[in-house]
């Protein structure tokens, strides 16, 4: 089959890849049909494919595999497309938010695969933020600028500890100028990461939210935004999946920024169910 001019990277919902994917081989080559895909993946129903479209069937580690081949997809496409599927049928919020980071740190041109050390990079807030500021400041021995750029401040044991790890998991180096500046663009995980650690490390970054919204005339304040609704459990998952595609056009946007880095930013999205499901009573 001819490959299209289509880049996967740019879906989060593997079943619009899939539509748009299939709505281009079919207008360049009319055989390229429902029954035909369906046909090709092993299943005598030849409106498989187009259930698997609508999310009404699953595919096997096998028809996955045939389709990447029916695409003409390379490697690192076809391993977006397996993230990318196991990101939609994922149940757990844990193992959704795992399969998103990988997607976006797939298609970025540098990133850092974590293992067990993952724990470690999110004991406490300030690691990513340290990491971050290091690509904005020239910082060698002296953590003075560091320490008094950063918000909330943080203490000088804090900074020098913040940096051994980061030099240790690979994250940073010294450069031959002296100064410590990040190594990679992203970081992604090689396993979801353990519960307790991120919500340790997310009740820590609503702490600083809290602090941002209480701080008098502060020179940049925070974008708050909240709302109250009612809502069926499909608007819900509809929002939830536009949050998610949300997540990944940031993540998308700050790996491929090369412009001069300026600022440090940490934003934050959180959706709160305020009653239980009124529904069922």
């Amino acid at each position: 089959m001819t490959k299209s001019d289509i880049s996967i990277f740019k879906f989060v919902d593997y079943r619009a890849y899939f539509r748009e994917s299939y709505a281009t081989q079919n207008r360049l080559d009319r055989r390229f049909s429902h029954r035909f895909l369906s046909e090709k993946l092993g299943d005598k129903s030849p409106s498989f494919f187009l259930k698997v479209i609508q999310g009404q069937r699953r595919l096997s580690d096998e028809q996955l595999e045939k389709i990447g081949k029916l695409f003409n997809l390379d490697r690192e496409e076809f391993r977006y497309l397996q993230t990318m599927y196991r990101y939609g049928i994922a149940k757990d919020n844990a193992e959704r938010e795992y399969h998103l980071g990988l997607m976006v740190a797939i298609s970025s041109p540098s990133r850092k695969e974590l293992g067990s050390e993952a724990s470690d990079f999110y004991s406490e807030w300030f690691h990513s933020a340290v990491r971050a500021m290091l690509g904005l400041l020239d910082i060698g021995d002296d953590l003075g600028p560091l320490i008094r750029r950063m918000k909330p401040t943080i203490s000088i044991i804090q900074a020098r500890q913040s940096l051994q790890l980061l030099e240790r998991l690979g994250l940073i180096e010294k450069k031959p100028t002296g100064f410590w500046k990040p190594k990679e663009n992203s970081i992604f995980f090689k396993s979801p990461i353990h519960d307790a650690t991120m919500r340790s490390y997310r009740l820590k970054c609503l702490d600083l939210a809290k602090m941002a919204v209480s701080a008098p005339q502060s020179a940049n304040p925070p974008q708050f935004f909240t709302t109250t609704m009612t809502v069926s459990d499909e608007a819900m998952a509809k929002i939830q999946r536009n949050l998610a595609k949300f997540r990944a056009e940031v993540r998308t946007i700050v790996s491929r920024d090369n412009l001069p880095q300026t600022r440090v930013l940490q934003l934050q999205d959180v959706l709160l169910s305020l009653s239980d499901d009124l529904g069922t009573t």
